[in-house]
């Protein structure tokens, strides 16, 4: 089995508990990694903005493992809804394309049946 040591680490979130989990950990065990951050005024809103994004966060990477976080907890525009809907799948064909790894952490709100909003509700179907 290939050793991830030769890999370098992306985090997409820093701002939510499972991202401040993440990096907490890193940081104790010195793992090097690097957040990428998104944030409203990135406006993200399709492939080829994310694959900007992407070019110029990840330079000179041969491996990779991009770990995301991000999420959009009440979608109000068309960048949030990209967010929830359809970045994670791009995140998977950027990271196939480069031989690398895509480590997708959905929302715990799945299992609390009392959430009816409508991002749990996407992530439930």
């Amino acid at each position: 089995m290939e050793s991830f040591s030769n890999y370098r680490i992306y985090l997409f979130g820093e701002n939510g508990q499972l991202a401040k989990a993440i990096k907490s950990y890193f940081l104790k065990n010195k793992i090097k990694f690097r957040v990428i951050g998104i944030s409203k005024k990135d406006n993200l809103f399709n492939l080829k903005q994310l694959n900007n994004l992407l070019k110029k966060n990840i330079k000179g990477a041969n491996k990779f493992v991009l770990i995301n976080t991000i999420a959009s907890l009440y979608p109000k525009d068309k960048s949030d809804e990209y967010i929830n809907k359809k970045m994670p799948s791009d995140l998977l064909n950027f990271a196939k394309k480069y031989n690398s790894f895509l480590i997708h952490l959905s929302t715990n709100n799945v299992l609390v049946p009392e959430l009816l909003d409508d991002y749990t509700k996407q992530k439930r179907d």
